[in-house]
């Protein structure tokens, strides 16, 4: 699985002239909340933008925001993005 996305990510950053392995790309394995501030406080970051897909009704409560969740833990500056396209939404919740 961690190749699958790996593979994905790479088609993904190529536009823009990215790699995986690119000193600024930081690809971590994990459950989300706790991947993602191991990543934060590893990189002292000082800002985090994190994209959210915005469920809402049911399924957003069902499954919680784990942006809402991550911008609530954090000590560093942090905001949100809508995204339009989650490229990793079917091999994560499939």
């Amino acid at each position: 699985c961690r190749a699958q996305i790996t593979e994905e990510l790479a088609v993904f950053l190529e536009p823009y002239g990215f790699t995986p392995d690119h000193s600024n790309v930081h690809l971590v394995f994990g459950p989300p909340e706790k991947a993602i501030m191991v990543a934060v406080n590893n990189l002292r970051a000082d800002t985090l933008v994190i994209g959210t897909i915005a469920r809402s009704g049911i399924a957003g409560h069902l499954m919680g925001n784990t942006a809402e969740h991550v911008i609530g833990q954090t000590t560093c500056k942090a905001g949100n993005l809508q995204l339009k396209y989650n490229f990793l939404e079917g091999m994560l919740f499939n």
